[in-house]
């Protein structure tokens, strides 16, 4: 059942008269039906909220006693405020999470009270720290014996961490090695059970020491001996340079046995050899048996005469064989004298100056006449391609040489300047 309320103010009646207000009062009126004013359901859900409300404990004297339980004895409750205990006596701390690993160091802090935080204080029996490693430490490790030739592999074992350990890695200028030990003498080394392990840097001086290095006294059977060398042939060796160190107790050739001792030498300088027979006569030799060894306080074959001497022998091996100069074969091709000042002689860093465009015939030696004095250089090729083949003596002279017919032949100066005076003339002898 609904229920109207009237407007609160009385309604004015001025005007109300017309048709047209009765409609608009009418409306306003049914306006004012259609709203829920406290229906019976409307109160219904106003008693139940109520009911709630009820059950709520707000602060009844079981709850007031329940609130004095959670507070320690030791603390003094007034009617509005908790008192705390000023008399520094240590109160008991109850928490579930004390893990200092948990806090938070942008918004937590801890604070330590001891009376004595001095880790020298500790008992390493029953008493450990734990730390992590943050930049460089120093660690001084003390013990009355770090001899690691004590150490038993059965029980022992040694933890290195490190990198690096190669010590061929280290650099005399800014690395170091410290070895603590009551021991390190290498002569109480025995060779039976020690060794000693190197790798070579740079010249080693080695000195053997021997009572016996004869190696006459070898045995094939039971004795070796190893060399270690990349060349041992002493026909190389540089008296200026080299020297060989021979110890032995006996080095007399003189008790050399014929029967079953040899020695070779290689040649060096004029031997004095004494041949000893009772027939020299040469004529009665065989070919194909016999060889002949002279020697003669002058073999010179020099001092031969065509006339009563003659030399025979028989080829091994090529043999070169010079025949007799042919005489001058050519020259220099616009004229034998050659005026420097007209065609100038370059400079070492300019292209030679032709003389020869190509040799009449093969060239075993050059003869030179000059009066210039200065180091001249002769090439030999083409044009643009030349290459020194000698240096023609100053003031002239002569050089052997070996240069093959049509051969150009040009000049230049060996130092970084032109000839610009004087005259030469060059013979070539076939």
């Amino acid at each position: 059942m609904a229920v109207f309320i009237f407007p609160q103010n009385p309604i004015d009646t001025t005007g109300l008269a017309t048709e047209a207000k009765q409609d608009v009062i009418i409306s306003e009126l049914q306006t004012l039906n259609a709203n829920d004013f406290a229906t019976e359901a409307k109160q219904d859900t106003v008693i139940t909220e109520l009911q709630s409300l009820n059950a709520v404990d707000f602060a009844t004297e079981t709850t007031l006693s329940s609130i004095d339980s959670k507070i320690p004895s030791g603390l003094t409750v007034t009617t509005n405020r908790l008192i705390v205990d000023g008399s520094q006596v240590t109160q008991p701390v109850s928490a579930t999470d004390l893990d200092i690993r948990d806090l938070n160091s942008a918004t937590d802090s801890v604070t330590v009270l001891a009376t004595n935080l001095d880790i020298r204080d500790l008992n390493s029996v029953s008493d450990s720290v734990s730390a992590v490693q943050s930049g460089t430490w120093t660690v001084t490790a003390t013990a009355t014996d770090l001899d690691i030739r004590d150490l038993n592999s059965a029980t022992d074992s040694v933890t290195v961490v490190a990198s690096d350990l190669d010590i061929r890695d280290l650099n005399s200028a800014t690395d170091s090695v410290t070895v603590l030990a009551t021991n390190l003498d290498i002569r109480d080394l025995s060779s039976v059970s020690d060794s000693v392990s190197a790798v070579q840097s740079g010249v080693w001086t080695v000195t053997a020491t021997a009572t016996d290095l004869d190696i006459r006294d070898l045995n094939s059977a039971t004795d070796s001996v190893t060399v270690v060398a990349s060349d041992l042939d002493i026909r190389d060796l540089n008296s200026a340079t080299d020297s060989v160190t021979v110890l032995a107790t006996n080095l007399d050739i003189r008790d050399l046995s014929s029967a079953s001792d040899s020695v070779s030498a290689v040649q060096s300088g004029a031997w004095t050899v004494t041949a000893t027979a009772t027939d020299l006569d040469i004529r009665d030799l065989n070919s194909a048996t016999d060889s002949v060894t002279v020697v003669a306080t002058n073999l010179d074959i020099r001092d031969l005469s065509s006339a009563s001497d003659s030399v025979s022998a028989v080829q091994s091996g090529t043999w070169t064989v010079e025949t007799a100069a042919n005489g001058v074969v050519d020259q220099i091709d616009t004229t034998p004298l050659l005026d420097v000042s007209s065609s100038n002689i370059p400079a070492s860093a300019g292209n030679p100056l032709q003389v020869v465009s190509s040799l009449a015939a093969d060239v075993k030696k050059v003869v030179s006449v000059e009066d210039i004095g200065e180091f001249i250089g002769l090439y030999t090729g083409a044009a643009l391609s030349e290459v020194l083949y000698c240096v023609l003596p100053l003031g002239g002279g002569e050089i052997d040489v070996d240069i093959p017919s049509g051969t150009r032949i040009s000049l230049r100066h060996m130092k970084n300047s032109a000839i610009t005076s004087g005259f030469i003339s060059l013979n070539f002898i076939g």
